[in-house]
């Protein structure tokens, strides 16, 4: 965290460094700050995407130098939070857990919370470690989240014939070329911003967890020969990844954060394999040009 003065001059840290810009230091990723009613104390959240057992909300004193900031945690969250002081004078934390929104007293002279949290709202929208609500005074606004999907096979006339396993909050799929299973991006139901790829036999009408590491995988795609996905594994500068769907190590197919001004973009990215299993295709934006490339 940096500040400056809001008339112009040299930026100056705050919080030590300690993560790169990815949030896989084992300090994590400081974002989302916010003044206490003193003026002179911050609250920030602060993430990490290896060791995700410390990612929550923390306070940094603008009196004290980066090398002295607390690094005790306020409270455990896996998203950005709100500070409020009702009309009252009464402190509170607004904070996301189990997908909800909710409320709990806090203390700021003495930086702990107070009482037990009051859930606000069942469910918010959240993108990467950001969740869409704001509260000022009295007041609450939110996004609520999006809906669990339900994957169902239909005929050319459109009529459904049958679902497919569970019900879940679904970003990607693919089909793979027998078309007796399916690889599904599916954000987790941890407090925290990640997302995992499931295998769904469609015979069995069983799902099957496929990959558990604190970083996201999106964009599944089968090779030719259905023994394998392909996915982006990581966050801006992902790596791409084939895993055996049988049992293997994953290997690395192009490596993230070397390729200098080319990148493989996880939110939007695509990949498609050759019928011959010796080519993929795909898209990566080219960051001098602001496109993506094929």
């Amino acid at each position: 965290l940096l500040r400056c003065p809001a008339t112009g001059g040299e930026a100056t840290p705050v919080t030590n460094g300690g993560s790169n810009l990815d949030g896989t230091g084992a300090r994590g990723l400081p974002l989302f700050p916010v003044f206490l009613r003193d003026g002179q104390r911050l609250l920030y959240f602060r993430v990490s995407r290896v060791d995700p057992s410390g990612n929550g909300l923390y306070v940094a004193d603008l009196r004290l130098p980066p090398d002295q900031q607390s690094q005790t945690r306020i409270l455990e969250t896996g998203f950005s939070a709100r500070y409020v002081v009702t009309d009252n004078g009464d402190e509170h934390i607004l904070f996301v857990r189990n997908r909800g929104v909710w409320s709990v007293g806090f203390n700021s002279d003495r930086l702990t919370v107070e009482g037990e949290p009051v859930q606000l709202a069942a469910s918010v929208q959240t993108f990467r470690d950001g969740a869409a609500f704001d509260a000022s005074g009295g007041v609450f606004v939110y996004h609520s989240g999006n809906p669990d999907y339900q994957l169902v096979w239909r005929n050319r006339a459109g009529n459904e014939l049958a679902t497919i396993g569970e019900p879940g909050s679904f970003v990607g799929v693919a089909l793979s070329p027998d078309a007796t299973r399916i690889a599904l991006t599916r954000e987790n139901t941890l407090n925290r911003a990640d997302q995992d790829l499931w295998i769904v036999d469609a015979g069995r009408n069983t799902t099957t967890r496929f990959t558990s590491d604190a970083l996201p995988e999106s964009s599944p795609a089968w090779s030719a020969d259905g023994t394998s996905v392909v996915d982006a594994a990581g966050h801006d500068d992902a790596d791409v990844v084939a895993k055996p769907v049988n049992g293997g190590a994953p290997r690395v197919l192009l490596k993230g954060g070397e390729r200098g001004r080319m990148a493989v973009n996880p939110l939007l990215g695509t990949f498609s394999a050759s019928r011959d299993g010796r080519w993929i295709a795909f898209n990566m934006d080219t960051r001098s040009s602001r496109r993506s490339d094929i």
